[in-house]
């Protein structure tokens, strides 16, 4: 997923053992949970991520709140 702001920023979704983790190039990983359909939280910071889902059920944009800052992105794959 890549930052609409910021196209040199980007994460990755990826399930691992089954845990859904988010991967940050350069900085790590972490797991995040389910809260809903669309929503996704950490438990071990301050992170959370809203799908915006059209209606034909695609995801065109997820909407992230990290340590407080608010950034847009875009799947890019």
């Amino acid at each position: 997923v890549e930052n609409l702001e910021r196209a040199d920023d980007a994460f990755v979704l990826r399930r691992e053992a089954g845990r859904l983790l988010i991967e940050i190039p350069g900085a790590g990983s972490f797991e995040v949970f389910p809260e809903s359909a669309t929503r996704l939280f950490a438990r071990a910071l301050e992170w959370d991520a809203l799908f915006v889902i059209d209606d034909h059920g695609n995801v065109t944009e997820v909407l992230t709140r990290n340590q407080g800052v608010e950034s847009r992105w875009r799947k890019t794959h």
